[in-house]
């Protein structure tokens, strides 16, 4: 009876092991909030399977010393690849951006987009995975302080980048490929600067992603006699906000990103 209370114990822990790492591990692609209780059960698994090779006579009987070693071996070890390497592992999005009022010579095209002058300012945003691991499900929103995004293409980089405007609502999702971006919208809103949404299933590691961002600044709920274009001005930051998933965890990105003024 004792071996088989010990038994449906060690079911029991491996069970609490199993099913708290299946849960964080796959927790990005079924329901975030299940991560953390994931991760919770996990280690509790884990430390009472440990708990129980420690106290347990039936193994390496003749030389406890040695179970009880090979127990905090486990654990120690169990907990570095657990937490050091998985759970808070270094796993960052960089962005860098560079701005330019696109002064551009007649005919000029970015990422497909015939250029105008007069009304369009070019920015372009570099997204990166410097890390040893690959991100899934990258989702973010783009909005640029005081203008309006006109259109989001790809210059080079992953293949499996999508971009949607804000603004027609619920607008056509397009697969950006290497120098094409979403075509400008015939309609403006006229009332407020309006963003796109950006996603990507995957960025392998150590690769990036070049996009080109057209905006124009527009008088926002103009007059009768006022001009819906306004005189070119670059705005002073961009932000993106969203998350994206490493080795099962969704990470948050909330980022405001200083645009160089000239002369600054």
């Amino acid at each position: 009876m004792a071996n088989r209370g010990r038994k449906k114990q060690h079911l029991w822990d491996f069970g609490t092991f199993a099913v708290g790492t299946g849960l964080a591990v796959t927790a990005s692609d079924t329901w975030a909030p299940l991560y953390w209780p994931g991760v919770a059960a996990s280690t509790l698994g884990a430390l009472m399977i440990a708990m129980h090779f420690w106290n347990d006579d039936e193994i390496l009987r003749r030389v406890p010393s040695a179970r009880k070693g090979i127990a905090i071996m486990l654990c120690i070890g169990w907990f570095y690849l657990w937490f050091a390497k998985i759970v808070f592992v270094t796993a960052p999005l960089q962005e860098s951006i560079y701005a330019s009022l696109g002064d551009y010579p007649p005919g000029t095209t970015v990422a497909g987009i015939q250029w105008d002058s007069h009304r369009y300012m070019d920015l372009r945003i570099n997204i990166t995975n410097p890390s040893d691991y690959s991100y899934k499900d990258l989702d973010l929103e783009l909005d640029v302080d005081g203008v309006t995004v006109l259109s989001v293409g790809k210059l080079a980089g992953l293949p499996d980048v999508k971009a949607q405007m804000d603004e027609p609502a619920n607008g056509v999702w397009l697969l950006l490929t290497d120098g094409t971006a979403l075509p400008v919208p015939h309609i403006l809103n006229e009332s407020r600067p309006t963003g796109a949404r950006i996603t990507c299933d995957n960025i392998v590691k150590h690769s990036s992603v070049n996009l080109a961002v057209t905006v124009t600044k527009l008088n926002y709920n103009p007059g009768p006699k006022e001009d819906l274009f306004a005189a070119k001005e670059l705005p002073r930051s961009l932000h993106l906000e969203g998350a994206y998933s490493v080795l099962g965890r969704r990470r948050g990105v909330d980022v405001s990103i200083q645009i160089l003024q000239p002369g600054g």
